[in-house]
């Protein structure tokens, strides 16, 4: 079971990029115990199909990447580095017939407390929902987005993500009006793609802790 946002997490100093993944495993140990960040043998298996989507050059540098569902970034207004994973619970199984190679899979923000290598994590479903079939080749990864965000078209109604125990009031459907701009945040916002379908998202956190679905993270 996952536990509700706003824990911290204890760290210790980690010099090295390897052991920061590993520290940052240690927090999604904490707030969804049983899931583990994707590993990049997890998205890569199928070199030959990948090669139908991106070019050679894109396809080394992702397999230089320790794991394209780990991002590092700044995602609220202060000056602390957080970061973002996809992460996958390989024990729980979706329990429909035809669905029996998906398993369970949350998108988690940890947000850098001021505190000292602490986190706050937020829990929110992933842009394939809440299952993703293992082993895939490349369906998700992750990606920071700075700069000015096209946040919808006018009139229209942007999708608003509410993490695991927010308490905030909810409206009856999605956030109007505020899409109708483009945003210039001046903290990072979070891409998700998933390249066999070229489909995807750019999350942009509010400050009262609402993710808008910007546009498709092309």
């Amino acid at each position: 079971m996952l536990r509700k946002a706003g824990v911290c997490v204890l760290l210790g100093l980690i010099p090295f990029a390897a052991a920061a993944a590993d520290a940052y495993q240690r927090v999604i140990d904490k707030v969804a115990p049983g899931y583990e960040i994707l590993r990049r043998e997890d998205m890569l298996q199928d070199e030959v199909a990948l090669r139908n989507f991106l070019p050679a050059d894109e396809i080394a540098k992702r397999k230089k990447k320790q794991s394209p569902g780990l991002i590092v970034g700044r995602f609220n207004n202060d000056s602390f580095p957080d970061f973002a994973a996809l992460v996958v619970n390989r024990t729980s199984k979706s329990d429909e017939p035809d669905r029996k190679e998906y398993f369970a899979a949350r998108l988690v923000v940890c947000l850098r407390a001021k505190a000292p290598q602490q986190y706050r994590c937020e829990i929110l479903p992933t842009l394939r929902g809440d299952y993703i079939r293992l082993p895939y080749w490349a369906d998700l990864e992750l990606f920071k987005v700075s700069g000015e965000i096209e946040c919808g078209t006018p009139g229209n109604t942007i999708r608003a993500y509410y993490p695991e125990g927010w308490k905030g009031k909810r409206p009856s459907s999605g956030e109007r009006d505020l899409p109708a701009r483009k945003l210039r945040p001046k903290h990072d916002a979070i891409g998700e793609y998933a390249i066999g379908s070229n489909d995807g998202r750019t999350l942009f956190r509010r400050a009262d802790g609402v993710y808008l679905d910007c546009a498709d993270a092309d």
